[in-house]
């Protein structure tokens, strides 16, 4: 069922459709996804489906709007040089308007070109092929595809993992339980009905699969009136909502890879939403928040060109699924107008430091010298609530560090089945200093070489950890929960990583022009530019007492980076906190902490995005201004301790039965002396001497001589700018040209 993406088939799959949906995309001030060339005269040609310098697929949902007064039966539009006029429909929603799919655009620059009268407008655009890169820069190779996994035909990386789309539908019963549906047109009886947006209709889910990107994407939402050949859909249930999905993890894997999500919500495809997601949408398989933007790019872009414009994009997804979130929103201004970050970090690169310092720390605790500090001792050097997060961390992501063991992650280690697909690099194809150099590495600095760049030595990427004058264990030190003589051991035998992520007794160092580049592309979430903009509800599961990697500290470090210079964090944001119930295993008591939490922050912030957009058209003013002023109940900040009551508003976190339900801790570099919100990559150093002083610890003459001896450069200075950090200020950078959007 259905064609190969791109061909006229799928082109003119939702031609219908597209020319009833009148409206762009809703939300913030900047950077939307669309782009419009303009004549003399007041005629105007946009592309709707994405921006004009990144079309893909050879197809682009065009608009071509006429001046007031002006017959738009007059039209002429060509593409590429090719008369396409007859693939426009009038707009039914707006008499100035037409509408279509036009395909068939090259590979590279062009020209659509609208002419009516005396007056012609152009629109330069630029079509990436179906695999991409539209701007994520350098392509890592696959090692292998998985499209037979999605049902779909075999592929090879050399063609790109391309496979032909295939459209299947199911149902849901009155039990409300999915089923496979052979023919869509005739649901059985026990089929349950939905209440859309377009009446009552039978629950029938049709699920669109195909390859973009290199990723295998889904699109899925209700279908009112199947057309069994897939190449047409009814969108009269669509609530004109996307919900764009995201996916945990952080590592790579070199495969098409999978999808570390549970099928959407039925709640939401019921009430109308459509629902999309890529398998590079999946932090774990591939843990590069520009590709996964890219993706997101692709897949809205086809969403559009099959449904229409959505009047909004909401995020949802947690752990790796809201780093992406947060840095798709603020990067990539226009591909999200709100997010919902479930058990949220706020970016991979800016927590890798206590990530990877974990493994140094556990290495350490093995040492005899090590081994002789207790549990109390050693979780407030780590700074977490128990020392068993370290070892969490440890056991899992921190392996992303090492090419040898980066594909290796250990999803047991999490309480997650034994189901959970993961990829592996064969012995035989990974690399090894010795016997195989060449081989795939599996770091997730690999996974980023765009970002961070190639050692002229060695080709390999740049790693980008640096722990040069960190002061392991200060806070311990300064609580006088470790002596000063048990802190200069520790931070003398730390050590760092070899650029194979090997243990080494050297310290780690990254160059500035890395730690630079990385801020001003945007790899650290941050109150600059378009995230401040947009509406976000953060949910915090409270784990910390299991050692879970997912700790509370890390809402609060989002909190304060939004939050910057000013006294309160902005009113766009709001922080959900809920405690655990039983479980048998992590993966158990997170689901059951969540519960209709997943779905409750999407439909708060659908809320509260069209209750903004319609202040603002009726009223003007800044979108952020709309924000504050319309902000429901249903997304205010709340704390939900288990077995209390839930308190309810901008101050809910801070209430004293809040705080005392769910107590923040730290992590290592915060522990260290690090600031709260955790955005130094690289700190300024200070003279080691001095420190005492400054930290009002008592150290002997030679305690201080060592100090020194441990730290020749200095020790790390947390009242300056960490060295190299920069503001964020290119949104929609393209890594391929260097070059801001």
């Amino acid at each position: 069922m259905g064609g190969a993406r791109g061909s006229s088939a799928a082109a003119g799959l939702a031609v219908a459709l597209a020319l009833a949906v009148a409206a762009c995309s809703g939300g913030g001030d900047g950077g939307g996804s669309s782009g419009s060339g303009n004549g003399s005269g007041g005629l105007t040609v946009a592309v709707l489906s994405s921006r004009p310098e990144y079309v893909s697929a050879g197809d682009a949902l065009v608009a071509v709007t006429v001046p007031q007064g002006a017959d738009r039966s007059g039209v002429r539009v060509t593409a590429a040089g090719r008369d396409v006029t007859a693939e426009l429909r009038p707009d039914p929603g707006d008499r100035r308007r037409l509408l279509g799919v036009v395909d068939g655009l090259p590979e590279g620059r062009s020209t659509i070109r609208a002419a009516s009268g005396g007056d012609e407008a152009r629109l330069p655009v630029v079509n990436h092929p179906a695999t991409g890169p539209l701007f994520s820069g350098e392509q890592l190779p696959l090692y292998a595809c998985t499209t037979r996994s999605f049902g779909l035909a075999a592929s090879t990386p050399a063609e790109g993992c391309a496979a032909p789309t295939r459209v299947t539908w199911q149902y849901v019963d009155r039990a409300g339980e999915r089923h496979p549906l052979a023919d869509p047109t005739r649901p059985p009886a026990d089929a349950a009905t939905a209440d859309s947006p377009g009446g009552k209709v039978p629950f029938v889910i049709r699920t669109e699969t195909g390859t973009l990107d290199r990723a295998v994407y889904a699109i899925s939402a209700l279908d009112p009136h199947p057309d069994p050949s897939g190449r047409t859909v009814d969108a009269s249930a669509w609530n004109r909502r996307l919900v764009y999905r995201y996916g945990g993890g952080c590592g790579v894997s070199y495969t098409q890879g999978f999808a570390l999500l549970d099928p959407p919500a039925d709640e939401l495809l019921a009430k109308g939403y459509v629902t999309a997601t890529s398998t590079f949408n999946t932090f774990q398989v591939l843990c590069n928040a520009v590709i996964s933007a890219e993706a997101t790019s692709m897949v809205k872009e086809r969403v559009i060109e099959t449904y229409g414009v959505p009047v909004h994009t909401i995020g949802e997804g947690g752990s790796g699924g809201a780093i992406q979130q947060l840095l798709v929103a603020q990067d990539y201004p226009g591909l999200l107008d709100a997010v919902a970050p479930t058990v949220p970090f706020p970016d991979a690169l800016s927590i890798s430091g206590g990530v990877y310092d974990c493994t140094l720390l556990d290495r350490y605790y093995a040492t005899p010298t090590g081994a002789r500090l207790s549990e109390s001792q050693r979780a407030a050097i780590d700074g977490h609530a128990t020392s068993r997060t370290c070892g969490l961390w440890d056991q899992t992501f921190a392996r992303t560090i090492n090419p040898t063991e980066g594909c290796l992650v250990d999803f047991s280690a999490l309480g997650a089945p034994a189901s959970v697909p993961f990829p592996t690099i064969p012995p035989e194809r990974a690399y090894d200093a010795e016997t195989n150099p060449d081989g795939y590495r599996c770091t997730v600095w690999e996974s980023n070489v765009a970002i961070t760049g190639r050692d002229p030595d060695t080709g390999f990427a740049r790693p980008g950890y640096d722990n040069q004058g960190v002061t392991y264990g200060r806070h311990a030190l300064q609580d006088g929960t470790i002596t000063v003589d048990q802190f200069l051991d520790l931070n003398a035998r730390i050590g760092g990583f070899d650029d194979d992520g090997n243990p080494v007794a050297a310290r780690s160092a990254v160059p500035l022009s890395l730690v630079r580049r990385a801020y001003r592309t945007g790899q650290v979430t941050g109150g600059a530019g378009a995230l401040r903009d947009t509406p976000i509800i953060l949910v915090n599961v409270y784990t910390d007492k299991l050692g879970d990697i997912h700790d509370r500290v890390r809402s609060f470090s989002i909190l304060d980076r939004l939050t910057g210079d000013r006294d309160t964090a902005p009113d766009t944001v709001s922080l959900w906190s809920i405690g655990l119930p039983e479980g048998d295993s992590l993966v158990d008591t997170l689901t059951g902490a969540l519960g209709d939490f997943s779905v409750r922050p999407t439909l708060a912030l659908d809320a509260w995005l069209t209750a903004a957009e319609k202040h603002r058209a009726d009223r003007g003013g800044s979108w952020r201004a709309a924000l504050a002023a319309t902000k429901p109940a249903a997304a205010q900040s709340r704390c939900q301790p288990a077995g209390k009551a839930e308190i309810v508003g901008p101050d809910a976190n801070d209430a004293a039965a809040c705080r005392a339900a769910f107590p923040i801790h730290e992590e290592p570099r915060m522990a260290a002396g690090g600031p709260r919100r955790g955005d130094i990559l690289k700190c300024a150093l200070a003279p080691a001497r001095r420190a005492p002083a400054a930290w009002r610890v008592d150290f002997t003459p030679a305690q201080v001589d060592r100090l020194a001896e441990i730290f020749p450069d200095g020790v790390c200075d947390y009242t300056a700018a960490g060295q190299g950090q920069a503001a964020f200020g290119h949104p929609w950078y393209d890594f391929g040209t260097g070059q801001p959007g």
